[in-house]
């Protein structure tokens, strides 16, 4: 494995290299700097086309304010693997999100990232991610739906789950974490039970559409989650139906016949019909701790009904939260392309909420990826619900905004709460040049930079071009 991180993360300089960046449109007022697509050695074992292709400008003093707390920023504070240069004067920018809390840049290491399609996010994401796994980190791309980040995964020798009712990968949303032998049995069993009681609230959810529960239901589950402590009930979706089908005689007396019925009814769609074969099993497919990279393809699910993907969202999250509960030492990113999809459902904006909680004591960097902070007023205009993706985006303090349409701005100002330089800043980036907001006391412009040998894996912008 070490082999192959040297191939991608340090190469020779190649023989013919594709040339990067756009032809100058003859409308354009701005030439743009070209130095004919030439590869060369910007610094320290970084090999891109030479220069960052900023647009060629003229600057009165009062535009020079602007361009102020990009180009002063103390990059000495920076830390951790090379991830890009500054389009301004070419300094490497480091960074690792482990490395900017010791820096004391940020109080938490959760990050979001935002960017139109084109704008050069993934690619950003896909060089960052290569480059801390080089770094000792270890990567998890919880769900990928398009199939971009499995290549990553196979290159650096890292573990491909395809997920979907017939890919044949098993998840029980309900099982235990490997116990650690210092864990604490008390601590370890509530936040057990509070996970499980969630990810059911996660899962019939999603199956009523969003429907509140009763009063009746709630303690049923909650019920539910107790018998399965007790082993009065199977730790699996089947292990649920099964008990709710024929519930015992002290349940029925604390809340009824219905609610038991009702919610035997809703999740025992899980175990027939058309999401059979998903999640309908007593054990998972093993995660592997020690791998790289681990990458749950979720590409089979691209035509799938929004149900079909929101529950397999939901089962995927709860599988990689019990890899994080063992706490085995390592320090791990865990990746959510399409976050804006999770973020929909209170339950499920829950469960990230409470990742996010647990940062130090799992060991993890969240990673929130959206394509525009639009995608956040697809959220239910609840104000509880509003309140708590707010918080969300709030303890992720390392926010990467790669080029947003106007429309988007309004949010932008909203949930991010810009100055007014990055504010006029992010409608007008180049591709591929992206405002890192590293904290509150720092935010950095970064042309992000590979070598040749994983361009070919991230660039997908001869499909575009056609």
């Amino acid at each position: 494995m070490r082999a192959q991180l040297r191939t991608l993360t340090r190469a020779t300089r190649p023989q013919a290299a594709p040339r990067r960046g756009r032809a100058r449109e003859e409308d354009e007022d701005l030439p743009y700097v070209d130095l004919g697509g030439r590869w060369g050695r910007l610094r320290e074992a970084m090999w891109s086309p030479i220069g960052a292709r900023t647009p060629m400008h003229i600057a009165s003093s009062v535009d020079a304010g602007v361009l102020t707390p990009f180009v002063a920023a103390d990059t000495e504070l920076l830390k951790g693997p090379a991830q890009g240069v500054s389009p301004w004067d070419e300094m490497v920018i480091r960074m690792d999100p482990w490395d900017l809390y010791r820096a004391d840049l940020v109080d938490s290491v959760g990050l979001c990232a935002w960017g139109t399609m084109g704008s050069g996010k993934t690619y950003a994401l896909q060089t960052a991610a290569l480059r801390l796994i080089g770094y000792g980190r270890h990567v998890i791309v919880e769900e990928d739906p398009k199939g971009e980040w499995a290549a990553l995964a196979e290159a650096v020798g890292g573990q491909v789950l395809r997920a979907g009712p017939a890919a044949g990968t098993k998840m029980n949303p309900l099982a235990a974490p490997t116990a650690r032998a210092t864990s604490s049995p008390g601590a370890s069993g509530k936040m057990l039970a509070a996970h499980r009681g969630n990810i059911l609230r996660q899962i019939v959810s999603i199956l009523r559409s969003g429907k509140a529960f009763t009063e009746d239901e709630e303690p049923c589950i909650d019920a539910v989650v107790d018998a399965i402590e007790t082993g009065q009930c199977r730790a699996s979706i089947p292990g649920v139906v099964d008990y709710l089908d024929d519930p015992p005689g002290d349940l029925v007396r604390l809340v009824g016949a219905q609610a038991p019925g009702v919610l035997h009814l809703v999740l025992r769609r899980l175990i027939s019909g058309p999401l059979a074969g998903m999640v309908d099993t007593e054990t998972s497919t093993v995660l592997d701790p020690a791998s790289p990279m681990i990458c749950i393809d979720t590409s089979m699910l691209l035509g799938a009904d929004p149900v079909t993907k929101a529950i397999a969202s939901a089962c995927i999250g709860a599988w990689v939260d019990a890899l994080l509960a063992c706490q085995d030492g390592r320090f791990r990113i865990v990746l959510e392309e399409e976050a804006w999809a999770k973020l929909r459902n209170r339950y499920s904006a829950q469960a990230i909420d409470t990742r996010l909680r647990m940062t130090g004591l799992w060991r993890c960097s969240n990673w929130l990826i959206f394509h525009e902070l639009n995608d956040i007023g697809q959220m239910a205009d609840d104000g509880a619900h509003r309140e708590l993706v707010r918080g969300i985006i709030s303890k992720s303090p390392i926010k990467l905004v790669y080029r947003q349409s106007p429309a988007a701005l309004a949010l932008f100002r909203e949930f991010v709460q810009p100055t007014d330089d990055e504010l006029a800043t992010v409608a007008s980036l180049s591709p591929h040049v992206g405002l890192w907001r590293l904290g509150e006391q720092m935010s950095v412009l970064v042309h992000s930079e590979t070598v040749p040998t994983s361009h070919v894996l991230f660039d997908n912008s001869a499909g575009r071009a056609g």
